[in-house]
């Protein structure tokens, strides 16, 4: 993929978000211990903005979709903060007011669509679920899943199935499927992975969305493939209306699909501004480390990062990168830094870049 960003400018900050989270905190209980999956997250996406949240394995970027999601399973799991969608806390909503938001409102594309959709039913059977007749619910097990509230036998419900299927076959249709109607008697093994995610993306927007959530969705698509459906997530900003938070480890995607980029590490925003900025200008020593990759010519040696991700059940003090940092200082490993502003948009959680700390 290259590794240039999609627009030579930077992008308006806008002053209304769509989503806002603010100082979000997430933690686990497991046989080790407690980990630390988020530590004081704070992240906007505005109407109709596309915003890239990268970092490595483990740095907490799907726990922070799944958490705007509403689908993180307690206790302890979000222990703090606030995630205000629409003018509305998530957190404090009633759980039935939130099954209404869920799978309609915000919708969610996965990385790998054969496991995220259903094997006994046909792509038309699914795609019928996700028009606004579908809510999701807990089941008996206790795990997240879609509920049918509309009787098929009646003849009510039997003429807005039929409507839903004319939808469906058009909403895929719009994404590039060829023959649709046929497409609908399928069954997810009986498509390739470009399709499958075709569909997915087609179910998460089939009731209107204002956010769709992208984790990683074009990890196991090739290059050509990957293109198109990125092509697909612009075109649904674009005529839906839509916003997107696009999880991903590929610069070279972000570059291509995103407005703002919001660098994760270890459960934190260490960096936020513009794509056009993270990429011309990184200040965050972790963001400098991850944007040379994508500057390599032919032939040079592949550059990484020293040392490991921390462990997020015993997190180092200080800043958390201190112990990879190239431009580590003493003061780095006994105080946390503060997020400083370094102009409109543009945010990042390192002392020495802000000369708040001195050698």
């Amino acid at each position: 993929m290259p590794s240039t960003p999609r627009s030579g400018e930077d992008s308006a900050v806008k002053t209304d978000p769509l989503v806002e989270i603010r100082d979000l905190e997430v933690r686990f209980s497991t046989l080790r211990g407690l980990v630390n999956a988020l530590n004081g997250v704070s992240l906007r996406v505005g109407h109709q903005e596309i915003v890239g949240l990268i970092g490595e394995s483990g740095s907490g970027k799907t726990v922070t979709g799944l958490s705007i999601l509403g689908v993180l399973s307690t206790p302890p799991g979000i222990t703090g903060g606030e995630i205000w969608f629409e003018g509305d806390d998530l957190l404090r909503m009633s759980e039935a007011h939130m099954r209404r938001i869920q799978g309609r409102r915000i919708t969610m594309v996965s990385q790998d669509p054969l496991s995220s959709l259903n094997p006994v039913f046909t792509v038309g059977e699914q795609l019928e679920d996700s028009i606004n007749w579908g809510t999701i619910s807990k089941n008996s097990a206790g795990h997240w899943a879609t509920v049918r509230i509309l009787d098929r036998h009646t003849p009510n419900s039997r003429r807005r199935i039929q409507e839903a299927l004319r939808s469906a076959a058009s909403r895929l249709a719009s994404l590039g499927m060829p023959s649709p109607e046929k497409l609908l008697r399928n069954y997810p093994h009986e498509l390739s992975g470009g399709m499958r995610q075709r569909v997915l993306i087609a179910m998460a927007s089939m009731s209107g969305p204002s956010l769709l959530i992208a984790d990683e969705p074009t990890t196991a698509l090739d290059v050509t493939i990957q293109a198109q459906i990125l092509n697909l997530l612009k075109g649904l900003v674009e005529d839906a209306g839509l916003s997107i938070l696009y999880i991903s480890h590929d610069l070279g995607v972000v570059a291509q699909l995103s407005d703002r980029v919001a660098v994760m590490y270890a459960g934190q925003i260490v960096e936020e501004a513009s794509v056009h900025t993270i990429f011309k200008e990184p200040m965050h020593p972790y963001t400098k480390a991850l944007v040379e990759v994508t500057r390599l010519k032919p032939g040079e040696p592949l550059t990484e990062i020293p040392g490991e991700v921390p462990d997020m059940i015993d997190l180092p003090s200080g800043c958390y990168f201190s112990p990879r940092c190239s431009e580590v200082m003493p003061v780095c490993a006994e105080l946390e830094p503060e997020t400083w502003e370094i102009d409109a948009g543009h945010k990042c959680k390192c002392g020495k870049v802000h000369n708040r700390w001195k050698e």
